[in-house]
């Protein structure tokens, strides 16, 4: 089954979740949230961490997305497949520090939209809005940032094989845990047996578990935004950030609520 949206575009769907009187899917739940380049919200500058609106998910966002594109960069690609790259955050934070060449692919129509916008300027930058199955080419990295969990179980085997067909080197994949509910927007959330599981035909090379909930996390947050205001000062931003990169940004099995693999 697929579902269509704007432009006349489809997404595979599998199952479906109420909400008062209206049906969806994780599918359509995804795509509704691109109505706004939502992933740009969060911003760093010089170390300082800000969102324009709700900071209560932007470290996690920034400290998740800046361990996936470090992950990337010490691997020194020179071509990089950034598959299901939605609104272009992380092909942008690539192609800024100096990747050569990232094609970004997304099945929703309005993220493409947006990534073209984003990377509008950039040289060596490709945006695709299709099938990764339909995608030709070879890649040093292939990076899926939080990405699997939004597939359906049908469609998984056929979409990891066409990522080991497209990786000539490592793929870089990060995803929600167990540890955290299940958001109405996934299918599934992992732990490592799963990963592994999903992943068949790669080796896993390296395991990082990141973002611990916890006291540590809530106290920056509340420092940054709270019903007396918002911080806005760049040395303060920075010693908090630092604060939590250093207390609540690595975790482990039981605590991590992302997981980052490398595999071969």
């Amino acid at each position: 089954m697929s579902l269509s949206v704007a432009g006349g575009e489809t997404l595979p769907s599998r199952s479906t979740v109420s909400i008062g009187m209206t049906t969806t899917t994780p599918a359509q739940r995804q795509a509704a949230q691109y109505a706004f380049p939502y992933h740009w919200l969060p911003q760093e500058n010089d170390g300082a961490w800000t969102s324009g609106r709700d900071l209560g998910w932007s470290y996690e966002y920034l400290g998740v997305t800046g361990a996936v594109r470090d992950a990337v960069l010490g691997l020194g690609p020179r071509s990089v497949l950034d598959f299901g790259c939605g609104d272009g955050r992380l092909t942008v934070e690539l192609l800024e520090r100096g990747v050569p060449a990232v094609t970004g692919i997304d099945l929703d129509i309005a993220a493409t939209h947006f990534a073209r916008g984003f990377t509008a300027g950039h040289v060596g930058v490709t945006i695709v809005c299709g099938d990764v199955a339909d995608l030709d080419g070879s890649f040093d990295v292939t990076v899926a940032m939080e990405v699997l969990e939004h597939i359906p179980d049908g469609e998984l085997e056929r979409v990891v094989t066409a990522l080991r067909r497209l990786t000539a080197g490592r793929l870089v994949v990060s995803v929600p845990t167990t540890n955290v509910p299940l958001q109405a927007k996934h299918e599934r959330h992992y732990d490592l047996d799963l990963l592994t599981e999903h992943l068949a035909g790669f080796t896993i090379e390296s395991v990082r578990w990141l973002h611990r909930p916890g006291k540590a996390e809530r106290r920056v947050t509340r420092l940054t935004l709270n019903r007396f205001g918002v911080v806005r000062h760049p040395r303060v931003l920075r010693y908090l950030a630092e604060r939590y990169k250093r207390t609540s940004l690595d975790a482990d099995e039981r605590t991590g609520a992302h997981l980052l693999v490398v595999a071969s």
